[in-house]
């Protein structure tokens, strides 16, 4: 077991359709447009000739490749047509129903995943993508992706769709990166060449660090990470396995993830302590804290003194929103000052409010569990709210009280057995950290955090600052 100090702290596929597969950031919100115009009825399959069309049988070459190449002339080729959507909160068995592939057709494709397939433990970004007969109305492929390496297909034997996991394995590479945040997080991996998914790789890294995630302008970070790739495309990260950041006040921090090539890896510094964090998680990975709690602001709109009672989160409109922690939305909908707002309860009397959302996530309803880190909505500037972001609020007990104070967190220390292996490896990381060039912090960046002391409010976004969210 870990040695565990107690402290207190603050919250700081396989591309079927041509190319690469996508990396989601978090549970995509599900759609229901489809290409199709009408209802297969009980029309299940089209002939098994169809299917092997564009195999080589001169030269054999992975099922994987195959059905690639397939999916490819189903696109390209007359007579096709093709769908995809996510699950979202539904049943597997439900949303095969919304479509219009007809009642048939989806018992078929259900009963085809059934025997392979986890389909009694599906998750809101599982995807089914199928290609049609548009003349008979026949199902000629279906696949259900779970993620870039768990891939399962449905193809025909005789009448019937038979269903099989494909053989995917994912080359697995070390790659190195150097970023800078000037305005957000999503623009600093932009220009890094990184996906979006990354956001979600660092805050698992960074998370129990505030002191280089509260105020990220200016922040400059030298990374080692593990990424897979299928067919030579981009599947999705592994880990951070070693980092280096330096805060927008010169704050320095190595991090290495231990155990070496883990799965679930824990990330501990050169002292050989982890920050462990508590039961919440901040609503958008990495943003800009831009105006904190404080029960005796001035309000930027009404010029009086007025309480703040949350944080308000930077983002740029269409960000995804997640949920702080496991628990069930108590409210969905507009709500005056707050406009477009959530609001989802907790255990231990917390609940937490999420203001200002351009949309809510599809589906989404009071009553509704949901679990930590699913998307609940997206970033917007509704009800009072001068500009796009955040307003994130924690009640305890029916009061508001600061979201980041929530954490009680404490300091977990390599395993003393561990320790001499540990720093094999951070002698081995550093080296590679170290030939990583660092970005040039501009000198706006450098004036900014210079002067960071002096206003901790940040930019005055939220308007609503003395209007509680309405219930």
């Amino acid at each position: 077991m870990a040695a565990v100090v107690l402290s207190s702290a603050v919250l700081g596929g396989l591309g079927l359709w041509c190319g690469a597969p996508a990396q989601r950031q978090g549970p995509p919100e599900p759609s229901d447009a489809t290409a199709d115009s009408g209802d297969a009825g009980e029309a299940i399959v089209a002939d098994a000739a169809t299917l092997d069309a564009g195999a080589d049988a001169a030269a054999p070459i992975p099922f994987a490749e195959r059905v690639l190449r397939r999916a490819r002339d189903y696109e390209g080729g007359p007579g096709f047509t093709r769908g995809e959507f996510s699950l979202g909160k539904r049943t597997l068995l439900a949303a095969l129903y919304k479509q219009s592939l007809g009642v048939g057709n989806a018992r078929a494709v259900f009963a085809c995943l059934k025997p392979v397939a986890p389909v009694n433990k599906v998750r809101a970004r599982d995807t089914v993508r199928w290609v049609r007969e548009e003349a008979t109305g026949r199902l000629v492929m279906v696949e259900f992706e779970r993620a870039a390496d768990d891939v399962y297909v449905c193809k025909v034997q005789g009448e019937k769709l038979h269903g099989e996991r494909l053989k995917i394995i994912a080359e697995r590479m070390r790659r190195t990166a150097s970023l800078l945040v000037r305005t957000d997080f999503a623009e600093a991996l932009r220009a890094a060449g990184l996906e979006p998914s990354m956001s979600h790789v660092l805050d698992d890294a960074l998370e129990g660090r505030p002191h280089l995630t509260d105020h990220p302008q200016g922040l400059r970070l030298r990374v080692v990470y593990t990424e897979d790739r299928i067919d030579g495309q981009f599947a999705r990260y592994e880990r951070i396995d070693a980092l280096e950041a330096i805060g927008p006040k010169g704050i320095s921090s190595r991090i290495f993830a231990w155990p070496e090539n883990c799965a679930q890896c824990t990330y501990f510094d050169a002292e050989q302590k982890h920050p462990i964090r508590g039961m919440f998680r901040p609503p958008v990975p990495l943003a800009r804290v831009v105006s904190r709690f404080n029960m005796r602001r001035m309000h930027p709109v009404l010029h009086r003194v007025m309480p703040h009672t949350g944080v308000d989160f930077a983002g740029s409109t269409g960000t995804p929103i997640f949920a702080a922690a496991d628990g069930r939305v108590v409210q969905v909908g507009p709500s005056g000052p707050c406009g477009n707002r959530v609001e989802i309860s907790h255990a231990l009397g917390i609940s937490t409010v999420y203001c200002h959302l351009s949309r809510f996530r599809a589906g989404i309803r009071a009553g509704e569990r949901v679990d930590q880190e699913d998307v609940i909505g997206y970033v917007g500037t509704t009800g009072r709210s001068t500009g796009p972001h955040l307003h994130f609020a924690v009640k305890r007990g029916g009061r508001f009280v600061d979201p980041l104070s929530l954490k009680m967190d404490g300091v977990e220390l390599v395993p003393f057995k561990e320790r001499e292996a540990f720093d094999t490896l951070v002698a081995s990381a550093a080296h590679e950290l170290e030939v990583l060039p660092w970005p040039e912090l501009p000198a706006d960046l450098a004036v900014l955090a210079a002067d960071e002391d002096n206003h901790d409010e940040g930019e005055e976004l939220d308007t609503d600052a003395g209007l509680p969210p309405a219930h």
